[in-house]
């Protein structure tokens, strides 16, 4: 982690910125996200400052989340408290502790790296915010082409729990190229292959998504509460992934979504924007989805064991979604009011272990100290797929009200775009 080092040219601080397994629980949409914050002290000194407002909630706001790392592009930090900007009473710390004071209230960096902040007003402390410096240009997100309109199309998103060594798996692949082959279900949803079954898959991911553990496993949009596996037949099985798709197809679409994405070598940085189409509180995630890899694959065959080459498609390889341990409804962009839009962007690194082999990717396995050696993604058989996702009611999150279900979804190439899509 790097340590932002800045020199104070002002008095205040100011910052913005048959199945195989057990099934697991079902997705708990109720939960918070998590977050790991430094230890903050209760009462951070502060100096006696009588004449200043007082508040309940203080915030600080970005202007950017994602800089390069050239010493000119900055991220502009402003303190909100109980959503007015305060300019003086305020320390701002990094997170080993360390006061950290602006020049100009903006931050610039030539160091490649993630920087944390968080802020201090009498009693009072923020939440976290990071930036991300990177040694690629920040891509601008295309042109609106119907900046009046919020008539999106719309696509569901496809989860397909999986893995080379789950026996009945071969039924719903079949059943799920089946289904695909159709001109109106392959230009209605995305698919995406969540090799989560077995460890020593070569495209084995270590994320805890919903139905994880159970193979063969379909749900669309995230909903886990709609999940099924192998049906009677081949054909049973994929009239019921058609009619999933249909049934969900239906749903009112609440946003379009618009991505740019650039690649340097192995370093991907996407900018993605969601246009509200009702006033509510959205998320959004973006997943990497590789083609074309060629490995075996098991099957039970006439009551015994058998092995066959298999083609896997629609491989995730990166689900940058992640909420709890086991949510992956998106990074949080709260309440956008219709005909609206907010961006994000999101950075991904494939050379974050340089050490590994040249087609090998020593992939860490949770927290502990042990790496999983599996293939390496081959960037030039790699899309990406970035979703939005809504409550299930419209307006702000709460306990009764939780952030639910996928609400659209697009595929962008890597190193190219993707315009909101509109219905004629």
């Amino acid at each position: 982690m790097k340590i932002a080092k800045i020199l104070l040219s002002c008095t205040v601080a100011v910052m913005t910125f048959a199945s195989c397994g057990e099934i697991e629980d079902p997705l708990a949409n109720g939960n918070k996200p998590d977050t790991e914050q430094p230890d903050k002290p209760d009462n951070p000194d502060t100096p006696d400052t009588p004449n200043l407002p007082s508040g309940d909630k203080l915030e600080v706001v970005l202007d950017k989340k994602v800089i390069r790392a050239d010493g000119t592009d900055a991220a502009t930090f402003t303190f909100l408290l109980d959503g007015q900007k305060i300019t003086e009473g305020v320390t701002l710390y990094d997170d080993q502790m360390q006061e950290v004071a602006l020049t100009d209230s903006r931050f610039t960096t030539t160091q490649v790296g993630e920087y944390v902040f968080w802020a201090a007003y009498a009693t009072l402390s923020s939440e976290n915010v990071v930036i991300r410096s990177v040694n690629v240009d920040v891509p601008v997100t295309p042109v609106d082409p119907k900046p009046s309109s919020t008539a999106f199309d719309h696509k569901v998103l496809q989860i397909q729990i999986t893995g080379n060594e789950c026996g009945y798996c071969p039924l719903m692949i079949e059943s799920l190229q089946q289904v695909y082959s159709q001109e109106k279900y392959s230009s209605r949803s995305i698919l995406a292959a969540c090799h989560t079954f077995n460890s020593d898959d070569p495209t084995f991911i270590d994320e805890k998504i919903p139905g994880s553990g159970s193979a063969p496993k379909l749900y669309t949009n995230l909903d886990f509460g709609n999940s099924f596996g192998n049906l009677s037949s081949i054909g049973v099985t994929a009239q019921t992934i058609a009619a999933h798709i249909d049934e969900y197809h239906k749903f009112p679409v609440k946003a379009g979504i618009s991505v740019k994405s650039v690649r340097d070598g192995n370093t991907i940085v996407i900018k993605a924007c969601v246009k509200a189409a009702v006033t509510t509180e959205f998320r959004i995630g973006a997943w990497l989805l590789e083609d074309g890899l060629v490995y075996d694959q098991h099957r039970y065959r006439n009551g015994g064991d058998d092995y066959y080459s298999e083609t896997h498609n629609n491989c995730v390889r990166i689900a940058d979604s992640k909420v709890t341990s086991t949510n992956y409804l998106g990074h949080p962009l709260g309440v956008i009011n219709s005909g609206d839009t907010s961006e994000y962007v999101f950075v991904w690194n494939l050379d974050e272990n340089p050490e590994a082999p040249v087609m090998t990717w020593n992939k860490k396995i949770g927290t502990s100290p042990m790496y999983k050696t599996c293939l390496k993604p081959n960037l030039d058989n790699c899309r990406i797929v970035v979703f939005a996702s809504v409550p299930m009611k419209d307006g702000a999150a709460t306990t009764d009200n939780p952030v639910a279900i996928i609400t659209n979804a697009v595929e962008c190439p890597i190193n190219g775009e993707v315009q909101f899509g509109y219905v004629d």
